[in-house]
């Protein structure tokens, strides 16, 4: 199937409908099944942004002339808190092409959202994680793809997992990143968590980006940290993965996941998990992430990751948000009081599940956009 990708420096100037395309690429170059044209003309799908003009609900602009067998492909829509199920169809319902072409699918994250054929479920960020970790590829994971801007290989590479016992050994690892706006629900929820973390005295890692508190990825030197772009980034809602250090002095990562089930529990309704989890499952930490309610039960469910009995994770059956939170630091602080050496010991017994999830991103299959289409343009019988 012919995908419109145009090939230009000046991107913008040639792709209308997607211009941030060539720095989200990689996810279908990689698929061999798809076919790049430069001609929107020959091309079967054409790629659109959720949030590009043409979308707009006040959009005064016209869509080009598109033939009435292209598909428009609405992708990638990141779907949490704010932008729940509901509101991507009323986008769509409202959107200036959607009345003009009939043959329009939106790819969108949320993997509990899969029943109707033109909303397509996708998992973008666990395919992420396997490429850049698992397959790092040069042309794929360059410099100039969104998420990753001017980071190096090395930022990706995994080490073992190797954790002997020392005296500066950490309980926990929170690799917080809290934005300078605290007015945002989600900004606040990582602000309770940084401040109950220093109520206990924990025994762990924090860093403080905004403060120019980091921690570095893998072999980062001066050519990264004099790199203003890159430690920007950092900031802003780069991916640039921690160095395994950290993980081999530390044993439980803790984080707020990005959609954790806020406003009116809304997030309650959707699966998206995200580099919060990911990092840890697959750089040899055991997770205590505070997620949506069933977050965990999912990650064993839907992954197959698994999870040490000695932590305790009932926090995930609340759906109340402030209950679960507040479960949630009980659990943390509980482990808290177990002496490192304690910690260590478990962390022997149960090193076989750290194994096992860094496995599972080498051996569970990618997330494959190219069969989702086919099969609802299938359903929808939109094939010629």
């Amino acid at each position: 199937m012919k995908i419109f990708h145009p090939q230009s420096e000046n991107i913008e100037s040639v792709n209308p409908f997607h211009p941030l395309l060539k720095y989200i690429d990689s996810y279908f170059l990689r698929e061999k099944e798809w076919q790049p044209v430069s001609d929107v003309r020959d091309a079967d799908v054409i790629p659109i942004e959720f949030y590009s003009r043409y979308i707009s609900w006040d959009n005064p602009d016209p869509i080009p002339n598109i033939g009435k067998n292209q598909i428009l492909l609405v992708w990638p829509i990141e779907v949490f808190e704010s932008i729940v199920p509901s509101l991507c169809r009323e986008a769509a319902i409202h959107s200036p092409f959607y009345k003009k072409h009939d043959k329009i699918l939106f790819v969108h994250t949320n993997l509990l959202d899969n029943d109707d054929p033109k909303f397509i479920s996708y998992d973008l960020m666990f395919n992420r994680h396997k490429l850049y970790h698992t397959e790092y590829d040069a042309e794929l994971c360059g410099s100039d793809k969104l998420w990753t801007w001017y980071a190096p290989k090395i930022t990706y590479e995994l080490g073992p997992i190797e954790k002997t016992l020392a005296i500066t050994n950490k309980i926990f690892l929170c690799p917080l990143r809290i934005r300078d706006d605290q007015n945002t629900v989600h900004n606040n929820l990582k602000y309770k968590l940084k401040v109950f973390l220093h109520s206990i005295n924990a025994n762990m890692y924090i860093n403080d980006p905004y403060n120019n508190n980091y921690f570095l990825p893998n072999g980062w030197g001066e050519k990264e940290l004099s790199n203003r772009d890159l430690m920007d980034g950092m900031k802003r809602g780069g991916w640039y993965p921690i160095d395994i250090k950290y993980y081999n002095t530390s044993y439980i990562a803790l984080a707020i996941e990005t959609n954790y089930g806020g406003e009116a529990n809304f997030g309650n309704d959707i699966l998206y998990i995200t580099e919060k989890s990911f990092d840890p499952l697959i750089k040899g930490n055991f997770p205590l992430i505070m997620g949506s309610h069933h977050t965990i039960k999912r990650l064993k469910e839907v992954y197959g990751f698994k999870f040490p009995d000695w932590i305790d994770y009932t926090y995930d059956n609340l759906v109340d948000l402030d209950k679960r939170f507040e479960a949630y630091c009980n659990s943390i602080k509980e482990i808290s009081m177990v002496p490192v050496e304690k910690i260590h010991e478990l962390y022997i017994k149960d090193r076989h599940i750290l194994e096992y999830n860094r496995n599972i991103f080498y051996q569970r299959p990618y997330d494959n956009l190219y069969s989702k289409i086919m099969n609802s343009l299938q359903v929808l019988k939109w094939l010629d």
